[in-house]
């Protein structure tokens, strides 16, 4: 993944802006002439620009962490992952319907989301600095408000006792 950043030349401070396919490459200032290595001591780690990951990416990385509940998860990436479930849900309900067959592909499809969508939403939870445990709530009619009140509002900047910001 190739990311944007700024260098800068140890003897007179003059900045440049390259690549992370850079790194380890040899560069000549322009000001002073002095030649040096492309690595982490002449970039600006503050310049390195993050690519977001696409929707389904963030969907995948539900099942990349399937069964973890720890850590905190962006509101953005947790909403792109339950757009793209429920896009999965409708086309299986659809499918289901059309070919009339009992067959058990909802109850396995079911069984095989709940475990990365409870954690997704826990980790939702834990980036507005409250315990999973409040997923308890949603059965409950007017309680389940809260909850999804909770999973729309804006996390916390910087760490909270659940760790650090996520990055996207």
């Amino acid at each position: 993944m190739n990311k944007s950043v700024v260098f800068q030349c140890p003897l007179c401070g003059q900045e440049y802006e390259g690549s992370t396919e850079d790194f380890g490459a040899e560069f000549v200032c322009e000001k002073c002439g002095k030649t040096f290595p492309l690595n982490s001591t002449s970039v600006h780690l503050d310049s390195v620009k993050r690519r977001r990951p696409s929707g389904f990416e963030c969907w995948l990385n539900i099942y990349r962490q399937y069964f973890s509940f720890r850590g905190r998860m962006s509101r953005r990436s947790f909403w792109w992952a339950i757009l793209f479930q429920m896009i999965l849900w409708f086309a299986i309900l659809v499918i289901n319907e059309l070919t009339e067959d009992e067959t058990l592909i909802i109850p396995i499809f079911l069984f095989a989301t709940i475990s990365p969508t409870l954690a997704a939403v826990s980790r939702r939870l834990h980036d507005t600095n409250k315990s999973a445990w409040w997923i308890l709530l949603n059965p409950v009619p007017v309680l389940g408000l809260a909850l999804l009140a909770w999973l729309l509002s804006c996390g916390d900047k910087g760490r909270n006792r659940f760790g650090s910001a996520p990055e996207t």
